[in-house]
């Protein structure tokens, strides 16, 4: 039986924490754009600077997005445990990337549906930075379960890959 690269769930998972960086939401009006938020900006909340069509340009805050923090810190928790050895620390990563992956997905059906009603004309459109962290969590969640599933079959038939034979007789 092949031995999976168990490297690749972290990666996966810091990929999806990279995706924060980048943009995640342009809020647009009537085809202009009027404010892009990054995935750090939705976690954290940021002040808004938003033109004015008549004299000096606003500043708004921005709350942050509870939705948006459960995501990243999801995926923060899937790093840290695919990161440990152990059967059960893959499985504990896997439920992370899937929880990370459905509220992010949560997050955009919500404000889609919020966007057009509490103000008419204003567009929400999602950016290249929130699939790709979206993509990458449900991989990472998809690839972790799969790794959980060959170590435990592995474990079972009494081999073990080098790097979880320690965590095993430990009961890790």
């Amino acid at each position: 039986m092949t031995i999976p690269n168990f490297r690749i769930s972290p990666a996966l998972f810091a990929l999806g924490l990279l995706c924060f960086l980048f943009p995640f939401v342009t809020v647009s009006c009537q085809g202009q754009k009027i404010v892009r938020l990054t995935g750090v900006d939705l976690v954290t909340g940021t002040t808004v600077h938003t033109p004015a069509l008549f004299g000096p340009a606003q500043e708004k805050k921005t709350d942050a997005s509870p939705l948006a923090g459960i995501a990243a810190l999801a995926a923060l928790g899937g790093l840290t445990l695919t990161l440990t050895k152990g059967a059960k620390t893959l499985l504990g990563g896997a439920v992370c990337g899937a929880v990370g992956a459905c509220f992010l997905f949560l997050f955009k059906m919500t404000n889609s549906q919020a966007s057009g009603q509490e103000m008419p004309g204003i567009v929400l459109s999602y950016d290249a930075g929130f699939y790709l962290a979206a993509l990458f969590l449900a991989s990472a969640a998809i690839w972790t379960f799969y790794c959980h599933h060959l170590l435990s079959t592995q474990s079972r038939s009494g081999y073990l890959p080098p790097q979880y034979r320690a965590s095993a007789s430990t009961g890790g």
